[in-house]
């Protein structure tokens, strides 16, 4: 390529958060970048200048209205950035399809659904990075795509010792109180805890109970373990109240299960308070029925053996994205008695504290997941919508074992019972079945390593698909194809699209909910 004129190329990227779309545009753009053509990113939203996450990263950031006037290839990277590029002149224009992106819309009739499945008709050229939207951009849209393959990046992922100082460093969660709770009659439970100045209001949490079985879980302060928890159970006479779930999720990744330890205490307010395999029954007969357990040092202690040499499970993504499956996989990987690790890219820290994992790690940069990844021993991922899914790969460089739900995505690289599971994302019986195969069989995790490091050995060779791109784009900008001018093809829409796209958006101008904007038939 010596010989080629350096081109001008900005890629239009939604924000400058974290994410896998944005980390796949730093790719391409950095390695661009590094074969003398001059790159840029060009950001819808955000105030950042540069990517603070990404190291390294070289690429100026600049906003829509400072975009060249004769940029040779203008790249959009998610379909709202495809519309902004659509009045801006360049010649040669091109859709980094990296998503079939009308499935993160579970409204099919919402104007972003709409916009984003009419996007794939502009008149620009295309690039995917697998082959299976290779070739669904061919059989649903007629449009041809230069595949682009995701790489490993090995200098990024690669297995690696201790926790750097500013992950080791960062608070562990608040002591979490896990349980499940049902009553007879409709009741409240407000649950105490002791620091060592005695129970108070200020540290209780007051919640209604009915037949159903709740299940709470209960941000304790971050003090470093609590003395005594009391549960008190409302005032209604002769009613039962039963639990079978009392777990402790210490700030030092243990998990103590309380259901069944005879430390428990009554008082006189309680007609009867029994356990057995698998319910803590109380049956409340005055004004103030509770029950008090004192945790002492000893308990923990005896406890601690029994956390040494767990199983780790990591579990990654964003919280507030239904189809990523977070919430589900994170609760899938508690009931396993493994030790969990979140990493969540997102949600403020206050959003997390309803939510249970014996260790939290928020918006990691990612050239320090690798030490996560490395500290781990299985990643639970069980989105619904994946178009290439790096989690799985990078746990895999890193040592790991991935057990992923199955999209379309994963089977670019994985192949169940050889470099990881795949699972029904919305099948708990099939995902803890497979994670119990895999913790309690050594030689298992061994075989599933080995076909690991051989896949990591055959998708880390970014280079080669920066040849492919870079011929692309030589060819769209300089091999006699007419000039872009400001405006794509004209959309045809039917009637009841129509219709939907106005009702949408308008209820969007007047004040709607965004996340739903559904017109109904």
């Amino acid at each position: 390529m010596e010989s080629e004129k350096r081109l001008s190329i900005v890629y239009v990227i939604p924000s400058v958060e974290i994410s896998g779309g944005i980390y796949v545009a730093c790719e391409h753009a950095m390695r661009l970048r590094r074969r003398g053509h001059t790159v840029a990113f060009a950001v819808m939203r955000g105030t950042g200048r540069r990517l603070a996450w990404f190291p390294a990263c070289d690429i100026p950031i600049i906003g829509l209205g400072e975009i060249p006037r004769d940029v040779d290839a203008l790249i959009a990277t998610w379909w709202e950035t495809a519309y902004a590029i659509a009045d801006i002149p360049a010649r040669a224009k091109f859709f980094l399809i990296q998503s079939i992106e009308p499935r993160f819309y579970p409204a099919p009739h919402s104007a972003e659904a709409i916009l984003s499945s009419r996007a794939y008709q502009l008149d620009y050229d295309f690039i995917t990075v697998a082959r299976w939207l290779e070739n669904w951009l061919r059989d649903t849209y007629k449009k041809e795509a230069c595949r682009v393959q995701n790489q490993l990046n090995p200098d990024l992922f690669h297995p690696v010792e201790p926790l750097p100082a500013e992950l080791a460093s960062l608070p562990s969660p608040k002591t979490c109180l896990h349980l499940k709770v049902r009553s007879a009659l409709p009741t409240y439970v407000q649950v105490f805890w002791d620091e060592g100045e005695g129970f108070s209001e200020s540290h209780s949490i007051l919640f209604s109970v009915a037949s159903d079985w709740n299940e709470k879980f209960i941000a304790l302060p971050p003090a470093d373990f609590p003395k005594r928890i009391r549960i008190d159970m409302g005032e209604v006479a002769d009613n039962t109240v039963e639990f079978s779930k009392l777990c402790l999720i210490t700030n030092d990744c243990m998990s103590i299960d309380l259901l069944h330890t005879r430390h428990w205490r009554k008082n006189r307010d309680l007609s009867s308070f029994s356990m057995n395999d698998t319910l803590l029954s109380m049956v409340t007969s005055g004004n103030d029925p509770f029950i008090a357990l004192t945790i002492d040092r000893g308990f923990k202690r005896n406890l601690r053996a029994l956390a040494m040499g767990k199983i780790r499970i990591l579990v990654e993504g964003p919280l507030e994205i239904p189809f990523k499956g977070v919430r589900r996989a994170l609760e899938t990987a508690m009931k396993t008695g493994c030790e969990v690790w979140f990493v969540e890219g997102k949600s403020r820290r206050t959003v997390l504290d309803s939510f249970c994992a014996h260790r939290i790690f928020h918006q990691v940069p990612i050239d320090k997941m690798k030490h996560i990844y490395s500290r781990c021993d299985i990643l639970l991922k069980l989105s619904t919508v994946e178009s290439f899914a790096y989690p799985p790969l990078e746990m895999m460089a890193c040592g790991g074992i991935p057990v992923i739900g199955d999209v379309e995505g994963i089977h670019e690289y994985m192949v169940d019972d050889y470099n990881g599971f795949i699972v029904a994302p919305d099948d708990e019986e099939q995902v803890i079945r497979v994670l119990t195969r895999l913790i309690n069989d050594g030689d298992l995790r061994e075989r599933i390593k080995k076909g690991c490091r051989e896949t990591v050995a055959k998708h880390s060779c970014w280079d080669g698909q920066i040849d492919v791109l870079e011929r692309f784009l030589y060819r769209k900008v300089s091999g006699g194809q007419k000039e872009h001018d400001a405006k794509g093809r004209p959309f045809i829409f039917s009637e009841r699209e129509l219709v939907d796209l106005y009702h949408g958006f308008v209820k969007y101008r007047d004040g709607g909910n965004a996340s739903d904007r559904r017109v109904e038939s």
